[in-house]
């Protein structure tokens, strides 16, 4: 919702909506303060770039070309379909726009340009020019069949509509434009939403119906709250349901909503949807998170990196993910052995590509072969194997990232080979991960500077590289007391990792750290050699928080330092009103990288940190759950309407006592039943 005024007494309030059948629309109240009746005149416009990679102005049988066909314009709609030709020159996919609005216009241009500055500025259009007291001139000037040069360039389409505001009256507006297959399609979801209802209703309603079908929390700490719900809301946003077209089978979330590579199914990301979307009270896009990817699995093993929609090749690549931690956790959420059964076979596979191209060593340790599959480039890291390996060419690196990765997965693939009566399987993945561990503890831990490195293959030397990736087996059970100078000597040192807004992905005093994202002196979009990412700090909050539950009680203050400092990072200013989710953020000063205009990314996990252990709620195998919330020193919190193992769970805290039924203490309901209860904060054990 935005509001403005204008000079000549308007007042004018703009609500923009998003709603399910892929109609964007705007309604607009315009409100007139004066004594006087008002005539306004708005113009319902776009901009669109004529096509790409066009030859010789020809776009048939054109590999990769995109253009515009079927323009039309009308005083009614503006209608036009983006087509997109495959590798072979083939037509991939097209898809329709239809603009109108819910009154007819009074006037229309469509104007044909050269190549100029493409920006939604009243100024920069040729109705700026040609509009007169009588409107826009009715005139349509495209007609690439007639004239070759009109396949290149911007067209303008545009819509004029006259509107009397009443003195001390108001008038609504509405405007919409819908996105479908075919034409047809397009024009009756845009009728249908911006004539037949009230568009700002149909999205509270659209909103109101995802919200309930996630857990309900409510604590005294306003950024805690305020994120959490920030962070549900753009998972909705970025959510995908493409029925089964384009390669993806199963709904899913995109990574990010801007217009290159984010807006794709990407693994890296995915796990960390499977991780929060196991929330909900459906399973369906938590699974569909690593469904979509075992459907299109390659033929060795491996998953693509990321499912292009719209195009016909699947990927640039491969990302290291923990999927075995994420299929438990998912798991133990929603008990669904069909879908165990299900990934069980195609996992192996996954599992059996990592031994046979990623370790012919036979080391136990798994390689890195390019600084872009770890989804953290431009790192020393990858320096210490291959000076030149920042020019993206493949190298071999043992990543404690992912080998860790794999620890998790063969640990994982051992409990569902139990769970679905693979009973030969079981010892295989146990003894796979019991070496794997053994590996990590003798080849990657350093005894003399507590820590744990990546490896050289060819000379198993240790790296020099302090990255945060080396706190990452602290998520898992490889670490016993003595590895907790890791976390004492350099995670909390803050020459080191603890700066201001921690966690640097590299080391502060790394010989490439950087805090402003530039690498060898210039700027880099993507760089890990010092911002604090999401995604890092995801995976560490996670690690630093096991380890206060698991190895040292004492580490629990550090655990909740870093979880509320993560959260509050993420407050433009830190302003309460303004949550934001970019991809990194500054490590001294805390600023977000407004340059990169990548927000609302979702290459992390919020949501999971804050039910785990803000409400602390986790649960266990079989019908066990435990509730550990670590002390956050909140007045208050509630979480309700968990849907855990087919329960319906709530966890209610207060410090003191608020009212005669309202007393201190922590107390744990089960389908509205009291099921047990604690004067303070602590652990609970629970069998459902």
């Amino acid at each position: 919702i935005q509001n403005y005024t204008t000079d000549s007494g308007l007042e004018i309030t703009e609500f923009k909506v998003l709603l399910p059948e892929d109609v964007l629309a705007t309604k607009y109240i315009i409100k007139n303060k004066t004594d006087k009746n008002v005539i306004i005149h708005p113009v319902l416009w776009s901009c669109q770039v004529v096509s790409r990679n066009l030859k010789n102005g020809k776009w048939k049988n054109i590999p990769n070309a995109q253009f515009l066909r079927n323009v039309e314009t009308d005083r009614k709609t503006i209608k036009f379909s983006r087509y997109i030709n495959n590798k072979n020159g083939n037509l991939l996919i097209k898809y329709t726009f239809v603009m109108g609005s819910n009154i007819d216009g009074r006037s229309f241009q469509t104007s044909i340009t050269e190549n100029t500055v493409n920006y939604p500025y009243w100024r920069l259009t040729p109705f700026y020019e040609k509009i007169s007291v009588d409107g826009l001139p009715d005139e349509f000037k495209y007609n690439p069949e007639k004239y070759p040069r009109h396949r290149t360039g911007l067209i303008y389409s545009g819509i004029e509509y006259e509107l009397e505001v009443p003195s001390e009256g108001e008038v609504e507006f509405i405007a919409g434009c819908a996105i479908a297959e075919n034409k047809n399609e397009a024009y009756s979801n845009l009728r249908k939403e911006i004539s037949e209802k009230d568009i700002v209703e149909e999205s509270i309603k659209n909103w109101a119906n995802f919200f309930n079908t996630v857990p309900e929390f409510r604590c005294s700490d306003p950024y805690f709250e305020k994120y959490y719900w920030y962070r549900w809301y753009g998972l909705r946003l970025n959510m995908i349901n493409t029925e089964g077209r384009f390669g993806l089978p199963y709904p899913c979330i995109y990574e990010g909503i801007n217009s290159g590579w984010f807006r794709h199914h990407i693994s890296y990301s995915a796990q960390c949807h499977m991780l929060e979307m196991r929330w909900c009270s459906s399973s369906t896009v938590a699974k569909g998170s690593i469904l979509n990817f075992i459907a299109n699995q390659r033929d060795d093993g491996g998953f693509y990196g990321g499912l292009m929609t719209g195009y016909d090749i699947k990927s640039v690549g491969f990302y290291h993910a923990n999927w075995g931690n994420s299929i438990r956790q998912l798991y133990r959420v929603h008990q669904d052995m069909d879908f165990i059964k299900k990934i069980y076979k195609p996992m192996v596979k996954y599992a059996e590509y990592f031994q046979r191209e990623r370790d012919k060593e036979s080391s136990y340790l798994y390689d890195v072969i390019d600084q872009w599959e770890t989804g953290q480039e431009y790192m020393s890291r990858y320096m210490f194997v291959d000076s030149k390996a920042d020019k993206g060419g493949r190298i071999q690196l043992k990543g404690i990232d992912a080998t860790v990765y794999i620890y998790e997965l063969y640990r994982n693939l051992a409990w569902m080979a139990e769970k679905i009566g693979k009973t030969s399987d079981i010892e295989k993945w146990q003894r796979k991960a019991e070496l794997t561990k053994k590996a990590i503890l003798t080849k990657m831990w350093d005894e003399k500077k507590h820590f744990f490195f990546d490896v050289n293959p060819e000379t198993m030397e240790k790296s020099f590289c302090k990255a945060a990736v080396g706190f990452y087996p602290f998520f898992t059970d490889i670490p016993e007391r003595k590895h907790i100078k890791a976390l004492t000597e350099h995670l909390f040192n803050p020459s080191e990792f603890w700066t201001e807004y921690p966690v640097p992905s590299s080391s502060v005093d790394d010989v490439y750290f950087s805090a402003d994202g530039e690498w060898k002196n210039k700027r880099t979009n993507c760089t890990w050699n010092g911002r604090s990412w999401l995604m890092t700090n995801s995976h560490i909050c996670q690690a630093l928080a096991f380890a206060s539950q698991n190895l040292d009680e004492s580490l629990k203050p550090m655990a909740v330092e870093l979880i509320t400092k993560t959260i509050k990072m993420l407050f433009i200013d830190g302003d309460v009103n303004k949550p934001s989710s970019y991809e990194y953020y500054h490590p001294f000063n805390g600023k977000a990288p407004f340059f990169r205009g990548t927000e609302d990314y979702m290459h992390s996990w919020i949501v999971d940190l804050i039910i785990s252990f803000i409400a602390g709620l986790q649960p266990g195998d079989e019908n066990r759950i435990v509730i550990d919330p670590l002390p956050f020193n909140l007045e208050w919190f509630e979480l309700k309407n968990t849907l855990v193992k087919g329960h319906r769970i709530d966890v209610i805290y207060r410090k003191n006592d608020l009212s005669e039924a309202k007393k201190k203490g922590i107390y744990v309901y089960v389908d509205g039943v009291l099921k047990a209860k604690k004067d303070k904060l602590g652990k609970l054990v629970i069998e459902l």
